[in-house]
């Protein structure tokens, strides 16, 4: 039996919650759909420290 294309692209898509209504969204939603909720962006220098830093604890282990 052949699946809906749908289902699949539904069962795969990567999802997150709201905080505010604690539906699961779809996760590069920047507004909650149902709610409006504004997801508010991660700037990217909080992204490059958090790599930074885990670089550096993996550097730390392996030594």
């Amino acid at each position: 039996m052949d699946q809906d294309p749908y289902f699949y692209m539904f069962v795969t898509m990567e999802k997150k919650e709201c905080p505010s209504c604690a539906m699961e969204i779809e996760a590069s939603a920047k507004v909650c759909p149902i709610c409006s909720y504004d997801f508010p962006a991660t700037p990217k220098w909080q992204i490059g420290v958090a790599l930074l830093l885990i670089l550096a604890l993996i550097l730390w282990i392996a030594l």
